[in-house]
Order: C-alpha cells, then sequence, then structure tokens
C-alpha cells in the first residue's frame, strides 16, 4: 500500500473492534526488555506517553506520532518539552475520527525522510494504522492502550495484510 487518495472516516460499527489491543499488550518492562533484545529495530510510537516514556527509558525511536494531549488533557510540561525537542518534526491536521491524507502523507514522508516527530493537531490514535502500513517489515510499531497497557506490534506481511483489511472497512464520507 502507497497512500489514500483522500481522507479517511471511521465509522461507528468499527469503533469497538479498535478498543481491543491490534498487538501484544505489554508492560513498560517487557516493552523495554524486548527492545534490549532487538537493539537496532525501527520503533515507531504512536501517542504522547508511550513516546515520552520510551525517551525517557533511553529508546531512540525513529518516529514519535503525537499531540500534545493525554486522555484529553494536555501532557505535562516536561514531557512536551522533551517530544518537541525531539526533531525535526512536521505538522499536520487530522480531526477526531479521522485519517486525513495529510497526516498519511506526513508519515510517510517522516519514515522515508528521517524526520522524527510528526505533530498532530487534532488527533493521533488512528495514525497507527498508517505507520504499520508504512512501515518497513521488521519495524516495532508501539501504542499506548488506555487501561490496558502499552501494544507492540511487529510488523510483518501478516500483520499488514490485516491492516489493510481493517482500513478497506474505513469510510470515504462521514
Amino acid at each position: 500500500m502507497v497512500g489514500i487518495t483522500q481522507d479517511l472516516y471511521l465509522p461507528e460499527g468499527l469503533r469497538e473492534r479498535l478498543r481491543t489491543p491490534l498487538g501484544a499488550i505489554m508492560q513498560e518492562s517487557g516493552l523495554l526488555s524486548f527492545l534490549d533484545d532487538n537493539k537496532g529495530i525501527r520503533i515507531i510510537a504512536v501517542g504522547d506517553q508511550v513516546s515520552a516514556s520510551l525517551i525517557k527509558a533511553g529508546a531512540r525511536p525513529s518516529l514519535i506520532i503525537w499531540d500534545g494531549m493525554s486522555l484529553r488533557k494536555p501532557i505535562p510540561a516536561g514531557d512536551k518539552q522533551l517530544l518537541e525537542s525531539f526533531a525535526p518534526f512536521k505538522k499536520v491536521k487530522n480531526p477526531a475520527a479521522t485519517i486525513s491524507k495529510a497526516a498519511w502523507d506526513s508519515i510517510q514522508d517522516a519514515l522515508t525522510s528521517g524526520k522524527q516527530s510528526v505533530f498532530v493537531e487534532g488527533e493521533e490514535d488512528l495514525l497507527t494504522i498508517p505507520a504499520v502500513l508504512l512501515s518497513e517489515g521488521g519495524s516495532a510499531v508501539i501504542y499506548g492502550l488506555p487501561g490496558k497497557g502499552i501494544v507492540l506490534i511487529v510488523v510483518n506481511r501478516n500483520i499488514k495484510a490485516e491492516f489493510e483489511r481493517l482500513l478497506s472497512d474505513f469510510s470515504e464520507s462521514k
């Protein structure tokens, strides 16, 4: 999958499916152990808390995708400064319940150009989908699932096929 031609919208019927983890649920210590055992793996972190936690723990994500919010509240100033310093970064608009073409293109550009941060004006939750679909096989896409833990997706052909099926259920109109 190379790209999308227009914004895609989350249909109501798919919301419940996305509340379940799309990969392996881990606690931070287990994730850090995995990353330590797999040095050199390309890491893409989606979300403010998980991105800040990884950086504080010494991991160096290739890309972070964040919006300055956690559970609909602004992140602490120290975490914001930490994520802002993870440059160079690109700003993009992505409304709630949407995968905007602009966000998709920004993630693709960041993964190919070496930009390390995509700052989302709006909501970044659904951007795990393009992060997986645009990542190389063997990459680790990591996101937080409130109340459940950290989700680790190790990208491979089967995972990409599953995410393509998921994306095909999105709507091209609201």
